[in-house]
This record gives C-alpha cells, sequence and structure tokens, in this order.
C-alpha cells in the first residue's frame, strides 16, 4: 500500500477523535461517554454576594462519579489569593458522590473578587476543570477612618 495513501486514511480516522478530545465544556455532551470515571459537577460557579474583609469565605462544589470506574480529582496547590497550598486529593468509586471545598482568606481582598480554582481529574472527557467563586469584599475599615492625604503634610511621631 502507498504510504501517504495510508497517512491519509489514519489522520481521516483519527480526526474526529481529536475533534472530540477539544471540545469546550459546555458542548461536553456530544462525547461518546465510555465505561470509564465519569465526573459530574454541580454548578462549577457561586456567588457569594458581599462578604468582609477578613472573612473566610467557603464555597461548597458538589461531585459525583457517574463512571464504572475510579475517578480521581486532584487540586492544584496554590497559596495565591488566600487560597490553601495544601494538594487536595478526592478519590470515588463509581457511583459515589463528594464535595469539594474551597476556602478563600478574604484580608488581602478589597473589592470586587474572582478566584477559580483549577482541578485535574483521570476523567479522559473532562480532565481538568476550574471552579470559580465571586464575592464583593467590604472594607471592615470605616471611611472615617481612612483620611486623604493633606498636601505638605509631615509625619510626626510623639513619645514619651
Amino acid at each position: 500500500m502507498n504510504p501517504r495513501l495510508l497517512v491519509a486514511v489514519a489522520g481521516l480516522l483519527l480526526a474526529p477523535a481529536a475533534v472530540f478530545m477539544c471540545l469546550p465544556a459546555s458542548l461536553q455532551f456530544l462525547r461518546p461517554r465510555s465505561s470509564a470515571s465519569g465526573l459530574e459537577l454541580g454548578a462549577a460557579r457561586q456567588d457569594l454576594g458581599t462578604v468582609r474583609q477578613g472573612a473566610l469565605i467557603r464555597a461548597t462544589f458538589p461531585v459525583r462519579n457517574a463512571g464504572g470506574r475510579r475517578l480521581i480529582i486532584w487540586g492544584q496547590a496554590d497559596d495565591c489569593c488566600g487560597q490553601s497550598e495544601n494538594p487536595y486529593v478526592l478519590v470515588l468509586g463509581p457511583g459515589e458522590r463528594s464535595e469539594i471545598v474551597v476556602e478563600i482568606d478574604t484580608s488581602r481582598w478589597h473589592g470586587q473578587l474572582r478566584h477559580a480554582a483549577r482541578y485535574t481529574a483521570n476523567d479522559p472527557q473532562v480532565p481538568c476543570f476550574d471552579l470559580t467563586i465571586r464575592a464583593t469584599v467590604e472594607s471592615t475599615r470605616a471611611a472615617a477612618d481612612v483620611a486623604p492625604p493633606v498636601a505638605g503634610a509631615r509625619e510626626i511621631t510623639l513619645r514619651k
């Protein structure tokens, strides 16, 4: 058989598989299901409304293994944005349910907060995903405590 013809036939057979592997999350239903791990997420985004600066906010995301094999989810360790730096691993057997809890310390935030925690899974249909938290962080300092700077003013320290 001609090598060029063989390469062309192989390309035609593999092209649909490559397309299905790169589908965005909104088109995941088009992928053929297998008996492998089957990650099912509830909502992947949560809006926690208005919170006080310095509060530890916590969002809970339900997760289920709808496949026929063990599902392993790895959280990517990150000390950014007040998120815990401890690595996260969750193992679910077929049909098992659990929750992923994302906590953020808001002491370093003020105003609009949008944080995406990245996770990796052994599910060939959903190899990685983000869980997103949104909130508005209000300052704990009162407006009267924050005086605008005066032009030409100097700081003076008094000692007893």
